[in-house]
């Protein structure tokens, strides 16, 4: 009797114990992608308005069971100790947006980094990881190898943007570098043109002083030399020409890169929201933005092909749900679709 409890026992606890071991493998978390916000401006952890583009695109893709761990990081620049406060304040900042976005994600940590050679972020970025239990994984698989292309093709094209944004600085660095120079040169070159003027006087009154003294042999020397003299003169005056039409070429060009920055400034969005809209058993999600001028702005053009706007989001979003469902803009709809600016799901 004793020994037949004694095998119970054993049996029990060893079933106790493979069912910890299989639900503790199920609530294991795998990671399935991460992407980067940013960047932010230096040693500042306030939002831009670009990242709206880059959190609405990234957030699109993670699904409801997820857990995500958000990660603050900062450039090798400036002291230790502020780069960890700077770090930990701009993943608070992402964290705040992305909570307002996707109230729905469970947020498991948010940390800040400071650049260390293992990890090689020297950006003003924050890292987004992606972790879904792997039991999900295993029951969907198809959608899981999904996601993680997505979030691969997602983060390269961010990697790459980073960087572009990198060399660009650099590149406006040269130039203000070169445009510096240019301007110490232009003050070399007025300042030689004074001396040339002084010397040339100079030398006219002495050539002066000679035609009344000298001999006729000595006159036609002189002369020679004044005409030598107002030869340079000439010459320091085309280089001093050609050297101001530069500097004007180059602050025109200035002038009209400014020009063009401040339009794309008018074309950030200050506010995105997301219109659902149901037709045939489908939900299409479509952004909507709010620019500096205070329209809202649909994704969808007119006849005309210019950009349909309203000045209040219900009108807006009355506008979104009729292009939806409508025959005449069916063939745009598809094609936002297919380009991904427009998310459809098939209704549960």
């Amino acid at each position: 009797m004793k020994k037949r409890i004694r095998i119970k026992v054993v049996l029990a606890i060893v079933a106790m114990t493979i069912i910890s071991f299989v639900s503790a493998e199920a609530n294991e978390l795998e990671k399935i992608g991460q992407f980067y916000i940013g960047q932010f401006e230096t040693n500042k952890a306030d939002w831009q308005p670009a990242m709206i583009d880059q959190l609405l695109k990234a957030s699109a893709w993670i699904p409801e069971e997820a857990m995500v761990r958000i990660c603050g990081y900062t450039d090798k620049s400036g002291p230790k100790k502020r780069n960890e406060v700077l770090a930990q304040e701009r993943a608070e900042t992402v964290n705040g947006q992305l909570v307002k976005l996707r109230p729905d994600i469970n947020i498991q940590s948010i940390t800040g980094n400071v650049y260390n050679e293992s990890e090689n972020i020297d950006f003003r970025v924050v890292k987004l990881l992606v972790y879904m239990p792997a039991s999900w994984k295993v029951d969907n698989k198809a959608l899981a190898k999904k996601l993680e292309m997505e979030f691969a093709t997602l983060r390269d094209g961010q990697s790459i943007n980073i960087q572009e944004i990198s060399a660009l600085k650099g590149s406006v660095a040269e130039v203000k570098g070169k445009s510096d120079s240019l301007s110490t040169g232009m003050k070399a070159l007025q300042k030689g043109q004074l001396d040339v003027k002084k010397e040339l006087k100079k030398q006219l009154e002495i050539a002066v002083g000679r035609i009344q003294t000298d001999s006729r042999q000595e006159v036609t020397a002189t002369k020679g030399s004044f005409w030598f003299f107002l030869s340079a003169a000439i010459l320091v005056i085309i280089i001093f020409a050609f050297a101001i039409n530069m500097v004007r070429k180059i602050k025109g060009r200035e002038s009209q890169d400014i020009v063009e920055v401040k339009s794309e400034i008018r074309e950030i969005p200050v506010d995105v929201r997301i219109i659902e809209t149901e037709d045939e058993g489908l939900f299409y999600q479509t952004s909507v933005e709010k620019r500096r001028d205070g329209n809202w702005y649909s994704l969808f053009v007119s006849e005309k092909g210019r950009p349909i706007y309203r000045k209040d989001f219900k009108e807006i979003k009355k506008s979104v749900n009729g292009s939806i469902i409508s025959e005449k803009f069916r063939e745009q709809r598809n094609k936002l679709v297919g380009q991904g600016k427009i998310k459809m799901k098939v209704k549960k």
